[in-house]
């Protein structure tokens, strides 16, 4: 799996799936157009996360286009794209208001090392399921 080349070693980890009455394709495509309003409770995470920047003044950047495209902007990078699966990852120190998110090009990413950050790497993998549909799995790991 994609996911093991880039962040093989972590602390901490998180997995979900579920099944959708679609093809494969069809859910990845999904995925990779999903947007920030289409999901009501990262809308209001990330609003609580912008609060501190608020409160001095600074107003959060649009949370225009999808959810991927956001993460990218955000200085996360993509570490692996298949038809069936995407891998995005990031470091930063995301314990702190601002997520200190360093950017790290995605053939550096598996080798950095410097003390005081951690990476998360994600993943989307859609497979086909036995009696049909697909089962879409994300697994979050974290190594810091």
């Amino acid at each position: 799996m994609p996911l093991d080349e880039f962040l093989p070693d972590y602390e901490v980890n998180e997995i979900h799936s579920t099944r959708v009455a679609a093809p494969p394709d069809a859910v990845m495509a999904a995925v990779r157009a999903l947007t920030a309003r289409e999901v009501p409770v990262l809308v209001g995470l990330m609003a609580l996360r912008s609060l501190p920047g608020r409160l001095r003044g600074r107003r959060p950047p649009a949370r225009k286009g999808t959810i991927l495209e956001g993460f990218l902007r955000g200085g996360f990078v993509s570490l692996a794209e298949r038809p069936d699966e995407l891998v995005v990852g990031g470091v930063g120190r995301f314990w702190q208001a601002s997520g200190g998110v360093r950017p790290v090009p995605a053939e550096e990413f598996a080798a950095f090392a410097e003390p005081g950050y951690a990476k998360t790497a994600f993943n989307m993998h859609a497979r086909p399921a036995p009696d049909g549909g697909t089962v879409l799995t994300t697994e979050t790991r974290i190594q810091g």
